[in-house]
Formats: structure tokens, sequence, C-alpha cells
């Protein structure tokens, strides 16, 4: 059994490492083997089964699918319909938790105790929420650490920093940016502010309109007529975004969901930047 346990509960993505004995943290694979599991959850109409992760994120419909529950954690009267019954974010959240469990458990052994890193803006509820979830997943949390704080104490430890440091985590929906002070093995946050609606996400909507604004000029059509649609131009963004992080320019050819035509999507890291 591994003694320590630490979870990223992300908006996007969500992860789990423990400690090794040597005492060097190592991310666990999932049974698909990624090191990184898609927070998103499918729930199955014709069977009794609930998807997570890339196989809830690449199929399905999308009415039945959930992105990015992250972001209502601190809403106590939201929920989710799925065939009338409500879900609140906790338990959906509960869903992604038990398969990371569940998955990294085959290879790390029973866990039990967890470390969950929280944006540090989350309020008292979204950590309430948090542990809530953790806990509907078979799980005690020891802990819940400010994302940008366990970033620091990483960084601190394996580049034998001192002294004040800047921590920007930019993740796929919240921004936290935290000023800390390292002096030997204590670490103080000194202030701490962040966008609880800000990520990466949002960059990928921003190309998404670019996407959609080019294929109309070119075809006087709209580019999508429905969700599912959407969600698959909102991929090819989301890919566009990575390839223009190493490259001046990417280049792209889309077609809609109703036969208006094929169009050459162009964009630039500088006209992405200015956006």
């Amino acid at each position: 059994m591994a003694e320590y346990v630490g979870i990223d509960l992300g908006t996007t993505l969500s992860g789990l490492a423990y400690l090794k004995n040597d005492g060097a943290p190592e991310i666990v694979p999932n049974a698909d083997g990624e090191r990184l599991t898609p927070s998103v959850v499918y729930f199955d109409a014709h069977e009794d089964v609930k998807l997570v992760g890339s196989a809830a994120r690449d199929g399905g419909d999308p009415d039945r699918t959930i992105f990015q529950i992250k972001r209502h954690m601190d809403d106590p009267e939201y929920t989710v319909q799925i065939d009338g019954k409500p879900w609140t974010p906790a338990e959906i959240s509960a869903l992604i938790l038990s398969k990371l469990k569940r998955e990294c458990s085959r290879i790390i052994g029973d866990i039990d105790e967890v470390v969950i890193t929280v944006p540090a803006n989350f309020n008292e509820l979204a950590r309430k929420s948090t542990i809530a979830a953790a806990e509907m997943a078979g799980m005690k949390v020891k802990r819940l650490v400010n994302e940008p704080t366990a970033a620091a104490v990483y960084y601190a430890q394996t580049q034998n920093v001192q002294g004040r440091i800047l921590v920007y985590d930019m993740g796929g929906g919240t921004l936290d940016v935290t000023i800390l002070e390292v002096k030997g093995d204590k670490i103080r946050i000194l202030t701490s502010e962040g966008a609880r609606h800000l990520g990466g996400s949002n960059l990928d909507d921003m190309l998404l309109s670019a996407y959609e604004s080019q294929y109309r000029e070119q075809t006087g059509a709209a580019l999508y007529s429905d969700e599912r649609h959407r969600r698959r131009v909102l991929q090819a963004a989301e890919d566009a975004k990575k390839m223009l992080s190493k490259l001046q320019r990417v280049n792209d050819t889309v077609a809609n969901d109703t036969n208006s035509g094929i169009a050459r999507i162009d964009l630039s890291r500088e006209g992405f930047e200015k956006t």
C-alpha cells in the first residue's frame, strides 16, 4: 500500500501520484496507460454504465456527457439531471476519483488516505465538496493543498531554492498566481490571487470562435448545428492551441455537419496572443 498519495482533481484533467521508497514522486497511469485522465463523465442511456475519462470524452451523447464539473463545486444549487436523477458536482467528481483509485490501486496497492490539490481561491464550500467527493469514492482526505503551494514545494525541494518564488498556475479551468517565501524547509504564502473561471479551456473557446468566423466567411454557413459536432471542432481548436505553442502558424481544414463545404483555417501565434 502506498503511504503517500496525491491527487490533482483538475477541471479538464486529473491525475494521481505517489511517493516511491526513495522519496521521488511518480505519476500512476490509468488502465488506458494515460498519465492524466480527462475529467469527463458519460452516462450511458442503454446500459447502467458510467464512463469516465477518454472513453467519456470521445464519444456518446453530448447531452449525457459532463465536462468541467469542478467549476461548479462551490454552487450548492447546481445539479445535472440525468434520467430524472439530480447529480451534484461532488457526486460526479466522486466518479472521477473512483476511477483513479480503482485503476491506480492495481499498480501501487490499496489507497486509503490522500492529499488533494485545489485552487488557491477555492472557497469553503468548494473545499468541502472536494472532501465529500473523495469520501464517496472511498478515500479519506488527509489534507487539501493549494495547487500553487504544491507546485512551489516541489520546485523548492527539487531545485534547492530559497527566497521568494512567484508561482503562475494556469490549469484547464482556473488561474492562480501566488508569491511564496521559502526559508529552509518552511514555506509561507505571502499573497495569492486568481480567477476561478479562467484557464486553458477559455483559450480553446477563443480559437473555436476563429474556426467559426473563418468557416462562415469562406462558405457562408455555420460550422456546426449540434453539440456533438461543436465538441469535435473544439477538440481541433485545442490541438491547434498546443501546436501554436511550438509553431508561428497553424493551418487546418474543417467541414461542417450539413455538407456546406470545406474551409481552410489559418491561425497565427501573433493573432492568438493579441486576442
